[in-house]
């Protein structure tokens, strides 16, 4: 190998080791690039609950948390049942627009167990939780009386 190739190769081996050295400083003072990431937020609330019939109270309350404090906000996304709720986007109560009836039941199977997507966001990421609202029989049938009252 003559002195020039010699000379070139070793201007190229420093010139290599410095590009990975200032790549390694720069990984460095980001915090491999773990310092800026957004911790996603995560559901604290359950995946179902029971309500009674006859009321747009599902008394289910979406709750989540966020290990970064962001402010987090709620909508629906999906589900087979979505256009029967409504959601507060700060709060998280869901209800039922209509109340549901028990014996003529409108979820999408008719089996009174209504699935609809609860999506959380930070602002940044976004996650999805399904939940299903069952729907309960109250006795409200009113009693008809077919024998006079004798008093």
């Amino acid at each position: 190998m003559n002195s020039k190739n010699t000379m070139e190769r070793k201007t190229m081996d420093k010139a290599f080791s410095l590009l990975w050295l200032g790549s390694l400083l720069l990984l460095t003072a980001c915090g491999n690039g773990s310092q800026n990431r957004n911790a996603e937020p995560v559901f604290t609330s359950p995946t179902g609950i029971s309500v009674d019939e006859n009321s747009t109270d599902t008394g289910y309350i979406a709750s989540a948390s966020d290990a970064d404090g962001d402010v987090v906000s709620f909508s629906l996304s999906g589900g087979q049942d979505q256009a029967a709720f409504d959601i507060d986007a700060r709060s998280g109560v869901l209800s039922f627009i209509s109340p549901p009836d028990f014996e003529m039941p409108s979820d999408s199977d008719a089996n009174n167990d209504y699935v609809v997507d609860i999506s959380v966001s930070d602002g940044t990421d976004t996650v999805v939780q399904t939940v299903t609202i069952a729907v309960t029989n109250l006795n409200d049938v009113v009693p008809v009386f077919t024998s006079a009252s004798s008093i």
